[in-house]
């Protein structure tokens, strides 16, 4: 029967009054023998045509009654829903799983499970022999540390005067007392193991460098020391001179110093594994790397390695040309192998950016999440106006895209000039840390959670009085925040605070004695 004549053979124009009952359902027989989507949606649009007011409130009853919704991830397969769940934080596999008996079993697959923690660690965490219990304390960790919400929290009070830089990698902080130059501790923050370094014959301490393998001291005696991440395995080699320490940088099993002199730079290369060194010469020739129209105004500013490749990246900043504008720098930087090879010059425009100032100390690109990216802090004079003040920003360099640009604006340290405002932020992965303060009545925040890419936000989980003497570290201190997804450490000069995100029964519970070279206080 055609719909349409069952339609106008059954709708009495002006009647309120229910179909007989053969002829419903003779429509619904109708209906049914409709054979395309098209046809039925026609149909019935030609039937609601035909409804009067109160047959209108009769169809919408039923159809308020009737739920639409389509549990599109209880009907796909695994390996999709895996898909979806990458773009997700790494928790929601787990809080979601209370949604339904068919959630329930798809999320708690762990295909499922390690494909979104993959995402967080790029495939730098074997996770193939991995359980639910285990992909589960790492998701649940990974939520703790992009919301804020460490286990433990210290404050650390050393007793040997101040501490200029620190050194964070993986479980491992260490970190040379300013008050006696000729040790540097290595703190283990899982097991809460606190280990002493020292040269052969306790030479003062120039600069520490870590990687996730080993430590490097460089000493007044031209000799670096290194060790393997745990304190153990003692090695050493020497330099020509004092230069080559000015710029210093390790990697995996490699140290890497560079030397500036008038007409060249130098570079030393060595393996602790095989205890290989290996060196090249840069000239300054024109059109070089540390070639400009004013040589005093370029400054090497660090090395990175790249042991995988056996390559390096050397990057200095210049003004390159008189007729730039003193707003206009850019940073230039050069790709070589170990053998010396040039493979590759790059420079990057610095817009907004004044004269990049010198470090009176080393300074080191760290990384700033799993895949490739890393950054280096560095300082610039404000050239508006009678504006002198001194910003602090973040320069990320990708090391998979070589590319090279500002992470972090100036304007989000700086202020108006003398507005007092001080601060320093950092980011692993797309979570930020830091703390910024300002003049006037209250508590001064030592430290706070700014936000991830799903919120920003600024809650201050550490404060302190503003009672508290306080050096103002954007001048004093390279980096005053640090951190990995485990923990993060706010140095203050004479104290440092540690956050922990990672779960510990070695980590202590009362504050005390720290390992008697100062004093601890358990913050949470």
């Amino acid at each position: 029967m055609n719909l349409q004549l069952a339609t106008n053979s059954l709708i009495y124009p002006g009647s309120t009054a229910r179909f007989p009952e053969m002829d419903a359902n003779g429509l619904v027989d109708a209906f049914k023998g409709l054979q395309t989507n098209d046809s039925r949606r026609e149909a019935l649009a030609a039937l609601v045509n035909e409804l009067t007011p109160y047959e209108w409130r009769a169809l919408h009853a039923i159809t308020s009654a009737r739920s639409f919704q389509y549990d599109i991830i209880g009907q796909l397969p695994v390996e999709l829903v895996a898909h979806i769940f990458i773009h997700l934080d790494t928790t929601a596999p787990y809080r979601l799983q209370i949604v339904s008996r068919r959630w329930n079993h798809v999320l708690r697959s762990l295909h499922v499970l390690k494909r979104s923690l993959n995402q967080w660690y790029d495939g730098t965490v074997d996770l193939h022999d991995a359980d639910y219990t285990l992909c589960q304390q790492k998701a649940q960790r990974v939520h703790a540390f992009r919301t804020g919400n460490p286990n433990n929290m210290y404050k650390i009070t050393p007793d040997d005067a101040d501490i200029r830089d620190m050194c964070l990698t993986g479980d491992t902080l260490s970190w040379v007392p300013s008050g006696n130059q000729r040790l540097a501790f290595v703190l283990d923050l899982t097991t809460w193991r606190l280990c002493t370094l020292s040269g052969e014959a306790r030479e003062k301490i120039w600069g520490l460098f870590a990687s996730d393998r080993i430590v490097a001291l460089t000493t007044s005696t031209n000799v670096c020391y290194v060790f393997d991440l745990h304190g153990e395995g003692r090695k050493n080699f020497r330099v020509p001179s004092s230069e080559y320490f000015k710029n210093v940088t390790c990697r995996f099993s490699t140290v890497a110093c560079l030397a500036s002199f008038e007409e060249h730079t130098s570079v030393y290369i060595w393996e602790y594994d095989t205890q290989r060194g290996r060196s090249f010469q840069i000239d300054h020739h024109p059109g070089s790397l540390f070639s400009a129209s004013d040589p005093s105004r370029v400054h090497t500013i660090t090395p990175l390695l790249q042991p995988e490749t056996e390559t390096m990246i050397i990057f200095a900043d210049a003004k390159r040309s008189k007729d730039r504008p003193e707003h206009r720098w850019h940073i230039a930087y050069s790709r070589f192998t170990y053998g010396g090879e040039c493979i590759g010059n790059f420079q990057t425009s610095l817009p907004g950016i004044g004269g990049i100032m010198g470090w009176s100390y080393v300074n080191c690109f760290d990384p700033i999440d799993n895949k490739g990216r890393f950054a280096i802090r560095l300082k610039s004079l404000s050239r508006e106006a009678d504006n002198n003040q001194i910003t602090s920003f973040l320069l990320r360099f990708d090391e998979k895209l070589n590319h090279l640009a500002i992470m972090e604006e100036p304007s989000l340290l700086g202020g108006p000039s003398g507005s007092g405002a001080v601060g320093s932020i950092a980011w692993w992965e797309d979570t930020c840390y830091g703390h910024m303060y300002h003049g006037g009545d209250g508590e001064r925040p030592m430290l706070a959670h700014m936000g991830n890419s799903g919120a920003r936000c600024y809650t201050p989980l550490i404060t302190e009085s503003k009672d508290a003497p306080l050096v103002p570290d954007i001048e004093d201190v390279n980096r005053s925040v640090i951190m990995n997804e485990k923990h993060v450490i706010r140095l203050a000069i004479d104290r440092f605070y540690v956050l922990c995100f990672a779960e510990s029964d070695q980590r202590p519970k009362e504050s005390g004695s720290f390992f008697d070279v100062g004093a601890l206080e358990v913050l949470q």
